[in-house]
């Protein structure tokens, strides 16, 4: 299972964000989970999509958005390159685009963790 993070923004200003996002891919399958909070009522939303692309086409009908991805994106196994693959496979893991290890205190970029 891999996450990737993105935000919603409006189209006529990047600056503004409309919704939080994290799309998953699981195996063949992708979903998008949006989280809003309206600033004119207060009321939290939370949304699932068939992906991010999807969120961003169902919101823009309300007001235009697009999707703005995160910058620490750790790529899915299907998308990354044969040099990245094979430091996978000599690793057992993805290489980490900052550099360090997500359990230890830097001040480096850290990964988002997630359990459930």
């Amino acid at each position: 299972m891999y996450g990737r993070l993105f935000t919603l923004v409006t189209i006529d200003d990047d600056s503004k964000v409309f919704a939080w996002g994290l799309e998953i891919e699981t195996g063949d399958d992708l979903e998008a989970i949006i989280y809003r909070k309206d600033p004119d009522t207060g009321r939290t939303l939370f949304g699932v999509h068939d992906s991010a692309q999807a969120a961003a086409d169902r919101w823009s009908s309300i007001v235009p958005v697009e999707i703005s991805w995160e910058e620490s994106y750790v790529p899915s196994p299907a998308s990354i390159s044969a040099t990245e693959a094979s430091e996978v496979s000599s690793s057992g893991s993805l290489p980490r685009p900052w550099g360090t290890d997500p359990f230890t205190t830097s001040d480096s970029p850290q990964p988002c963790v997630m359990t459930m």
